[in-house]
């Protein structure tokens, strides 16, 4: 899967038409039915080194060197030898691995001076910078470092500070499309969406091997990968949740509800998804115990968006709204001697004790409050299942670390894996459906597995796999009396 030819990895739009046309035949097979779905994000490795900036400064300035040496003989020999000679001998990256932490600034900014040299002193040569190792090596001097106009030393260059670099940075030259997570690592992320069914009988939490809640009714049916979306690693999952709404929609199978984590639940996720016919069920972002809108929640709020009483059940003497928020206010001795006062957002004011909060902060206790119910939490516990996906997929294709680079070959891998996962479980779904029905052959295949155990089991787990690819591509199956087994669910 991940050799193809590199002509069919270049047609990256390819592997995603086929992942759709057949999730939407899966999805037709099986009845599946969309109301219930669950997002998350999955961290993506590809084949390369992982740099540090000293690591990654050497290995742009030998890169652009190596192919200035190859492509334009003549300025590269006209380089100062000495810079030719730190970056080129065989020693030289085993030279920069072992920079003393307390050397590090001066080492880094040694090599800003080299960069800033080098894109300065080939910039006019249009040759030369029309090739690909210029322009990275260019894109990290803007990237990590700052040219600062020193008057009459001219211009100097000054090496960002950590905090400074974006995370959609060059990581390495040999994937210039891979950025960083802060939260993951370097590398890509893929948005996964699938099918899950909620069990009627929701009286317990606890959660079996696999990850899966012991309510959740998956085993009659089949947990369908129904969305999928390669991105760098760099872009919050925040953005993701309406695409894949969209997307599952277009193809006719839009959710009724989605369970995420609270990365996906902020309020504008909310109110759009409401708008497109799907309620998101997800935390508030920022945990429990952030922001004025956690202690809000602990507050009784009436219908107009107002507070009735505070957690000791004192009314306010005032609430009044200001512009485009309210401010309440509390009797002095009501809260002067208050036991929770300390993790009270009160303050003193004229007339007591208050606070101002807006209509996004009443939303969100709201929210809150809500998530402390058995209501939410019995909805939410299935949303842990989407986690066994992960690591089914992680187990069964090895998702997570690539041999490919680049983001045409890793959607590439990434989307025709994932697909792989669907027709694993559809087969698995369609044997557990047709079991004590081995077929006309059944009893030829007994014979085998007595004669040939380890041959005969292998025949088992991938006769299903067989007979449903040939069901996708309408191809007739590939042994004629395998055409007569039954299946119940509904092709």
């Amino acid at each position: 899967m991940e050799l193809a030819a590199p002509a069919l990895r270049e047609r990256h739009d390819l592997s995603g038409l086929i992942f759709t046309t057949a999730t939407e035949k899966l999805a037709k097979l099986f009845s599946i039915d969309p109301s219930w779905q669950r997002l998350d994000s999955i961290h993506i490795f590809s084949n390369m080194r992982h740099l540090g900036r000293i690591g990654l400064f050497a290995r742009v300035i030998k890169t652009f060197l190596v192919n200035l040496k190859r492509q334009h003989k003549a300025l590269f020999d006209a380089l100062p030898q000495e810079m030719v000679e730190k970056y080129l001998r065989k020693s030289s990256e085993s030279v920069f691995s072992m920079v003393k932490p307390s050397e590090s600034g001066k080492t880094l900014s040694g090599l800003g001076d080299d960069l800033f040299f080098l894109a300065r002193r080939f910039r006019e040569e249009k040759a030369v910078s029309e090739m690909t190792s210029y322009r990275l090596l260019c894109r990290c001097l803007a990237e990590q470092c700052v040219v600062e106009d020193a008057g009459s030393e001219g211009e100097k260059v000054r090496v960002k500070p950590n905090a400074e670099v974006a995370s959609d940075s060059l990581q390495n030259p040999s994937d210039p499309d891979a950025t960083y997570s802060g939260h993951k690592g370097q590398g890509y992320q893929a948005q996964i969406m699938e099918t899950y069914a909620p069990s009627s009988d929701s009286s317990t939490d606890a959660l079996p091997e696999g990850g899966e809640p012991a309510g959740a009714s998956d085993a009659p049916g089949l947990r369908l990968i129904t969305h999928l979306a390669v991105e760098q690693a760099h872009q919050s999952d925040a953005h993701a949740l309406i695409p894949a709404i969209e997307s599952a929609k277009d193809r006719g199978l839009a959710p009724a509800e989605v369970l995420a984590d609270s990365l996906y639940g902020s309020e504008k996720n909310i109110e759009q998804a409401k708008a497109m016919g799907t309620e998101v069920v997800a935390p508030v972002p920022g945990g429990e115990g952030k922001g004025k809108s956690s202690s809000l929640s602990e507050f009784a709020l009436t219908d107009e968006g107002g507070i009735a009483n505070c957690p000791m059940g004192h009314a306010p003497i005032e609430d009044v709204v200001r512009g485009n928020h309210r401010e309440v206010v509390f009797a002095v001795g009501h809260c002067f001697g208050c036991p929770r006062k300390k993790d009270c957002p009160i303050r003193s004011v004229r007339n007591g004790y208050g606070f101002s909060y807006d209509r996004k902060q009443v939303k969100m206790a709201r929210r809150r409050a809500r998530e402390k119910t058995a209501v939410f939490r019995d909805r939410y516990r299935y949303r842990s299942g989407v986690e066994s996906t992960m690591s089914e997929l992680d187990r069964k294709t090895g998702v997570k670390r690539l041999r490919v680079r680049g983001m045409i070959a890793v959607r590439y891998c990434v989307t025709l894996k994932i697909l792989g996962l669907n027709i694993f479980r559809a087969a698995a779904a369609w044997s557990a459906r047709n079991v004590g029905n081995p077929g006309p052959q059944g009893e030829k295949s007994d014979r085998n597995g007595a004669k040939y155990p380890v041959g005969a089991g292998i025949s088992r787990i991938l006769r299903p796999v067989r007979l449903l690819v040939c069901r996708l591509l309408d191809h007739p199956a590939p042994f004629p009396r395998w055409g007569r087994i039954a299946y119940s669910g509904g092709c």
